[in-house]
């Protein structure tokens, strides 16, 4: 075959590694850049539902639509996890790095470096915005349950 076309083993070897590589990389993309938004849409969803699920659920004592939203809640929680895997299996920890990847590109060393410096001040951050966030949802959940409880 190498005859046939007139380049070497190698050539025909490496140059379908490449393109199988590259189409890979570009399935991976896709299916990364695919799961974000159906994650950043189930976000908006499940925070735009919260407050009317809950005053129907504790003024009307329909607890179904309570239920409907945590099943709804629970369904964005398991995309986040997703999300998450993809993001642990391609190493992307900080925004640039996910941006990057999602662009079909990768960071040069010194970019990589300087974010690779930023991973454990990130953590921290993650920690403590995420108990913010448990925070405020558990006050707000306290606050609908009395506004329409009682």
């Amino acid at each position: 075959m190498s005859s046939l076309f007139d380049v070497t083993v190698d050539q025909l070897i490496k140059g379908d590694i490449e393109t199988m590589k590259q189409e890979i990389s570009q399935d991976e993309v896709r299916t990364f850049n695919r799961g974000a938004r159906v994650f950043a849409a189930l976000c908006l969803l499940s925070a735009v539902t919260f407050i009317p699920a809950a005053a129907l659920g504790f003024s009307r004592n329909q607890w179904w639509v309570l239920g409907l939203w945590m099943f709804l809640y629970g369904f964005t929680v398991y995309e986040a996890f997703r999300v998450e895997k993809l993001k642990k299996n391609h190493n992307l920890h900080t925004y640039r790095e996910i941006v990057a990847y999602s662009e079909g590109r990768t960071l040069e060393e010194l970019e990589a470096a300087e974010e690779r410096g930023k991973r454990p001040y990130q953590a921290v951050f993650k920690v403590l915005g995420g108990a913010a966030v448990g925070v405020l949802l558990a006050a707000l959940a306290i606050w609908v349950a009395g506004f329409f409880g009682g």
